[in-house]
């Protein structure tokens, strides 16, 4: 994955994050961390957006955006890094590893052709089901940082 995918893909992150509205401080401090990893902890676009809520058809236009962007390899290596951003303490429990399936069972609903029509029908359920994965599993990541 490019460094451009890569940062729209913590876009997406930190958009689905903001499902309810507000970020308390461990939810910052793990999306910081998530950033740290991807080593985009600088950039300052992405700074931004956990200080500001993300409108859901702003979440909806860059899924799009990642899904024209990518080729099936590069939506498979997504889910790895998801999966990767999920794991804050490096050890995969129960709860974590039912994100992840639930992870791949949301990237098997990507339509498989490039029509931009057809991802823009998708875009609203995996937007949807993006913001559950990342609001459980940052709630899952609290602990780490209280």
């Amino acid at each position: 994955m490019n460094a451009t995918q890569r940062k729209l893909l913590m876009q997406l992150v930190i958009g689905a994050a903001w499902v309810d509205g507000e970020l308390d401080r461990p939810e910052r401090q793990y999306l910081q961390a998530l950033l740290e990893r991807q080593k985009l902890d600088q950039d300052p676009d992405l700074l931004a957006l956990l200080d500001t809520p993300i409108a859901l058809p702003q979440l909806e236009a860059w899924l799009v955006l990642f899904l024209q962007g990518t080729s099936t390899p590069t939506r498979l290596a997504a889910l790895a890094t998801i999966a990767n951003l999920l794991m804050a303490d490096g050890v995969v429990n129960r709860s974590e590893h039912n994100l992840i399936d639930e992870i791949h069972s949301l990237m098997a609903q990507i339509p498989a052709s490039r029509d931009e029509e057809e991802y823009r029908q998708a875009a609203p359920g995996l937007v949807q089901g993006l913001r559950g994965l990342v609001r459980r599993a940052l709630d899952g990541a609290k602990h780490l940082f209280q």
